[in-house]
């Protein structure tokens, strides 16, 4: 089967992407943050197929990933 490539196009960003300070009293020297979007409602033909978030390591001077949540259509997360 071949597939016309020129047809293809990428699906929207997710939007109101919200990160929120996560600390809690009960875990003192754990840093925190509650992440929380809306999915892209243009998939272009295309399905979700998860997310993927990544920060900016200083040490490596590259962005990695820390966390890859295939098949999951959660639309929030708490990082540590």
């Amino acid at each position: 089967m071949l597939f016309n490539l020129n047809i293809l196009k990428a699906s929207a960003a997710p939007s109101k992407v919200i990160a929120k300070d996560g600390w809690t009293s009960s875990a003192r020297t754990k840093a925190k943050v509650n992440l929380s979007w809306v999915a892209p409602k243009t998939l272009n033909g295309g399905f979700l197929w998860g997310y993927r978030i990544s920060k900016y390591d200083k040490v490596l001077e590259k962005y990695v990933v820390i966390v890859s949540n295939t098949k999951s259509r959660a639309t929030s997360i708490t990082v540590s």
